[in-house]
């Protein structure tokens, strides 16, 4: 029998169901649950709006009395707080009769189960001869469900893991390392290895007459654990036996949630305790971070604030969001600029901001603007300061150079199919190549030809400079002052800051062509690009590169409500959610 009731929950793509949820599961009456469990069907959905398929995860009871098993599923989210859980488990299965006494109650509603294919361990379990557990979603379900079908005691189970981690230490590469028993033949056990929000998954196998052969050495495996680990998977103090227990996030996650239950209590946490930055400093990062406790870490950072602790401030952002912050954003006389950067980063999409390795710090220089480097700092002038939409709309643009670098292949082929961006290199393949899209000019001679390259390259300049290059004295006659000669006008109609120029570019062929005299680049765009998108941005710096189109495409689609955002094309929109994330106010903390 299985105790259900109607739970109503949400697609990633937002679409709203409702479908009956269990609350409890015994399987002496519904030993077909059991069965769809192993067969990863049990509480599978498919959204009827976009078709995905995903398991809904509830805490409920799994009670299998022919085994002597009692489990308590919990969401995977949940994991830090296994010792409550445990002492939750443990209290509720006072209630429940002694092994001694189970054979013959549960005998009747049995008939259908199979005998226990292994002992019950005998710790783990709070004083009780029950086989207690507390499990995080239903892999872990599943595969003590595969263990007992194999006769191998659960914690025998993850030790055989820790062996295949010695023996692929690779697999350490990576965090968030997890692995499940996938299944079983008469020679060997199946294991799949996958870190988490990674897309890679490795398969690897452990001999099951090995794994049969730990059983009686319980004392031989307690003093190899506890070589390297101060907690051992034969601990009787919790019921969550898991190699991941020994990662070193859920610690520090279960004293933040100490912390945060004491905050909300009205026991304000001692920032001056050394206890707490070591805390602060153990936790997960940005996007290893779960909601809830994104959500605490506000709490914190906003009675940090309130007491005017810049450095714990800077300490509680660097953890939230995974970036490192200069340490010019405490020692200003800003109070509130640490938090102004933390809810526009909140805003964005979060993929954009967290676990972005193009993005590591965030820095104030000098002057006004901003800029990204290639190591991924970026740095806000402290000319912005005072002038909140100019300092959000800087900071957003910067994110964007950030974003570009995570996803460069995907975004700079969108810049040339979408709006025509593209450059050529500053040599005579490239500029040929350029005057070739305005048209070419085959009419002259291979000698000619070859000039009006050189002078492009001379037109180049050095680089690094908003003005044009200095060009050697050409003769009238020559072929490069013809009126309609289309490179020479590309070059004239550039002019200094050619990004201020755009609507003069050159244009030939339905493209915009121009020099980019900070790069050297010879580059081109569609007309239709100045006419309809730069034209009506905020700033026309749009116009000095592909890098800059994007830039401040995105501070514009993901900055506030504006006719300029009402205005860009729905594909241009569409493409964005699709591909960056999606706009508007991220609505946690």
């Amino acid at each position: 029998m299985a105790v259900t009731h109607p739970h109503r929950f949400s697609c990633a793509c937002g679409a709203q169901m409702e479908m009956p949820l269990a609350h409890s599961v015994n399987v002496a009456r519904t030993p077909e649950v059991r069965q769809q469990i192993i067969e990863k069907r049990w509480q599978s959905v498919q959204c009827p709006s976009c078709q995905g398929a995903f398991v809904v995860e509830r805490p409920f009871y799994y009670t299998d009395l022919a085994r002597h098993a009692v489990y308590l599923v919990q969401p995977r989210s949940r994991r830090y707080r296994y010792r409550s859980d445990s002492q939750q488990l443990q209290e509720q299965a006072k209630a429940i009769p002694s092994a001694q006494q189970l054979p013959r109650q549960a005998e009747a509603g049995a008939a259908d189960s199979a005998a226990p294919a292994a002992p019950a361990p005998e710790s783990c379990n709070g004083g009780s001869d029950l086989h207690l557990r507390v499990l995080y979603g239903l892999g872990e379900l599943r595969e003590k469900l595969l263990a007992q079908d194999a006769a191998l005691d659960d914690r025998i189970l993850e030790i055989c893991k820790i062996l295949l981690v010695y023996e692929h230490p690779f697999l350490l590469q990576k965090l968030r390392l997890q692995i499940f028993l996938d299944g079983f033949d008469g020679a060997q056990l199946h294991f799949i290895a996958v870190h988490h929000n990674q897309p890679d998954s490795f398969r690897a196998s452990f001999p099951l007459e090995l794994a049969r052969g730990l059983h009686g050495r319980e004392t031989e495996l307690r003093a190899w654990l506890a070589q390297t680990h101060q907690e051992s998977l034969f601990s009787s103090q919790d019921c969550w036996v898991n190699f991941r227990r020994y990662s070193r996030r859920y610690s520090p996650l279960e004293q933040l949630q100490i912390l945060s239950d004491a905050q909300q209590a009205g026991q304000p946490p001692d920032l001056a305790d050394p206890k707490l930055a070591r805390m602060l400093k153990k936790l997960p990062r940005g996007a290893q971070l779960p909601g809830w406790a994104k959500q605490s870490l506000r709490n914190l950072f906003e009675y940090a604030k309130a007491q005017g602790d810049q450095k714990i401030q800077d300490l509680i952002f660097e953890v939230r969001f995974g970036a490192e912050l200069g340490n010019e954003w405490g020692k200003n006389d800003d109070p509130d600029d640490i938090d102004t950067i933390w809810q526009l980063l909140r805003d964005l999409p979060s993929t954009n901001v967290e676990g972005n390795t193009s993005l590591n710090k965030i820095k104030e220089g000098s002057g006004g603007g901003g800029f990204y480097t290639r190591d991924g700092t970026i740095e806000i002038g402290e000319g912005n300061r005072g002038d909140d939409v100019r300092f959000a709309d800087v900071l957003r643009h910067e994110v964007g150079h950030a974003v570009h670098a995570q996803r460069k292949e995907l975004v700079n082929a969108w810049l040339l199919q979408r709006f025509g961006w593209h450059y050529w290199e500053n040599d005579e393949d490239g500029v040929r190549a350029w005057v070739d899209a305005m048209g070419g000019m085959a009419h002259l001679s291979k000698r000619k030809q070859s000039e009006v390259v050189k002078i492009l390259l001379q037109a180049a300049g050095e680089g690094s400079t908003w003005q044009p290059g200095e060009l050697a004295p050409i003769a009238d006659k020559h072929p490069w002052r013809a009126p309609d000669f289309g490179p020479r006008l590309a070059f004239e109609q550039s002019g200094a800051y050619w990004y201020r120029n755009h609507a003069c570019w050159h244009r030939a062929n339905g493209l915009a062509f121009c020099i980019n005299f900070w790069y050297q680049r010879f580059m081109v765009v569609k007309a239709e690009t100045l006419d309809q998108f730069v034209a009506n941005m905020p700033s026309n710096y749009a116009a000095m590169s592909h890098m800059e189109f994007f830039a401040e495409l995105y501070a514009l689609y993901y900055g506030p409500a504006s006719e300029a955002r009402a205005a860009l094309p729905q594909d241009v929109c569409d493409w964005l959610q699709s591909n960056i994330g999606a706009a508007g106010p991220a609505g946690e903390e």
